[in-house]
């Protein structure tokens, strides 16, 4: 079962980024991977991190995970 990120935490998160605080905004988001590492939201998070801390390869990466897993459960 998916866990909801709540919009503080997601509120919380934005503002460590926009300050460059990276290594902060990733320790909140893995509380809520720890409980639901296939989080969508929170893997969203992950790969705007490494994009903009220049790891493209790994934002990319991420990118085809989510593209696949929605592939896979498009109903249509």
């Amino acid at each position: 079962m998916p866990v909801y990120i709540p919009e503080t935490l997601i509120d919380e998160i934005e503002q460590l980024k926009e300050l460059g605080k990276f290594d902060e905004a990733m320790k909140k988001i893995n509380t809520v991977l720890c409980k639901d590492p296939s989080n969508e939201d929170a893997l969203l998070q992950v790969t705007d991190i490494q994009y903009r801390k220049g790891e493209i390869g790994s934002a990319a990466k991420a990118i085809d995970y989510l593209n696949a897993k929605k592939q896979n459960n498009d109903p249509l």
